[in-house]
């Protein structure tokens, strides 16, 4: 690594004339990778967001971000809606693990549903208004592929599941 930064130090010397432009240029590159919140509380003009981001070296993780639940729905469709559990009968080999990667039996939250359909992305969003009112769910599996009109929301419990059952409702896409 250390080689591959010299070779391009030693270009950029020999483009320019001076060597303290090309010195500097490299030593603003290394401390904004090396201190990413530093770089950006310096391109900030607020005082409050420089104060917080240099606030004891940390960053300020609890920034409010903009909820998705006040997003109209992008379209609305009505689809077959199902329960599944992480169980090796009604998943593959590794019955915690999504598609997508998520571990679901660490995370225990009933907000993720595993559909084929339209071939949602993993992360869009969508609401079953009918069923949860603005719960949101976040596409994060896939269902076996002859099931392309169903969607399966997550469940801890099996009884839960078997509860719920097959209803057709309205699903509102969020994207």
């Amino acid at each position: 690594m250390i080689v591959k930064i010299k070779r391009i130090y030693r270009k950029t010397v020999k483009f320019g004339q001076n060597t303290v432009f090309p010195l500097l240029l490299w030593l603003v590159m290394i401390l904004q990778l090396a201190f990413p919140q530093y770089a950006v509380a310096a391109g900030s003009t607020n005082e409050l967001d420089i104060a917080s981001a240099s606030n004891k070296g940390t960053w300020d993780y609890n920034i409010a971000l903009p909820t998705v639940n006040d997003r109209p729905a992008v379209r609305t469709v009505y689809i077959s809606v199902t329960a599944y559990n992480s169980v090796p009968g009604q998943t593959d080999t590794t019955p915690c693990h999504t598609a997508s990667g998520l571990e679901l039996c660490e995370r225990a939250v009933e907000d993720i549903i595993a559909t084929n359909y339209l071939n949602l992305n993993f992360g869009t969003h969508v609401r079953f208004p009918d069923l949860f009112g603005d719960k949101l769910f976040r596409v994060e599996d896939r269902m076996n592929a002859r099931y392309s009109d169903r969607v399966d929301i997550w469940m801890k419990d099996v009884p839960t599941a078997r509860k719920f059952g097959k209803k057709y409702t309205r699903m509102e896409i969020l994207y």
